[in-house]
């Protein structure tokens, strides 16, 4: 493929140029990400890794892509250090799958934190219902797949990315399903520095 490999921020990164989206075929994305891995592995010896994070934390962020390693590195934390989980908009609203997995998270893994990460510039701030539908339907997934509840709140769209920091920070903590011992914490980290700023009360 002619990449050359080096290392950059203590991984190994394969880029001979950044890809746009939609760029790479599935084979050639696959392909990329064999040889990562293969480079990856002759580069790591065998560590073993706790499956109970060290630090007790489970973190809450976006599934934005800028957010990939550079959130981890951002935050001090190794592979076993804290549980990561992303969602669109590290936000509560309607998100079954992130109460079942801190859920799982506090009561086998021993989380006794939890933060709550979100970031500037986020996308899912921005969407504008209407035009995501016609995406939608340009794929042709009907809008019904997506159940009936208004997109808005489908998204938990907010404007105000520290606001809806702030909103699901308090939905974590009056929820049921959570012991009231497990701490949550709220941040905004900007970006493109990795910056952190402190949200909670």
């Amino acid at each position: 493929m002619g990449e050359t490999i080096r290392k950059r921020h203590g991984r190994l990164d394969l880029t001979q140029r950044e890809p746009g989206p939609g760029d790479l075929a599935p084979e050639d994305l696959r392909r990329r990400l064999s040889d990562a891995n293969a480079a990856y592995v002759a580069a790591h010896a065998r560590t073993a890794i706790p499956s109970t994070p060290r630090l007790g934390l489970a973190v809450v962020a976006c599934m934005d892509c800028r957010l990939t390693g550079r959130l981890e590195d951002a935050l001090g934390l190794r592979p076993g250090d804290a549980v990561v989980i992303r969602v669109a908009g590290n936000t509560a609203a309607g998100t079954d799958d992130l109460t079942r997995s801190l859920v799982i998270a506090v009561v086998e893994q021993k989380v006794r934190t939890i933060l709550v990460v979100g970031h500037t510039d986020c996308a899912l701030a921005s969407i504008e219902p209407l035009a995501f539908r016609e995406r939608l339907s340009e794929r042709r997934v009907s809008r019904l797949a997506l159940g009936t509840q208004p997109l808005r709140e489908w998204f938990g769209l907010c404007p105000d990315v520290a606001q809806n920091v702030r909103d699901t920070v308090a939905k974590l903590r009056q929820t049921p399903a959570l012991p009231r011992d497990v701490r949550v914490l709220g941040a905004l980290m900007e970006v493109q520095t990795g910056e952190l700023t402190w949200l909670d009360d």
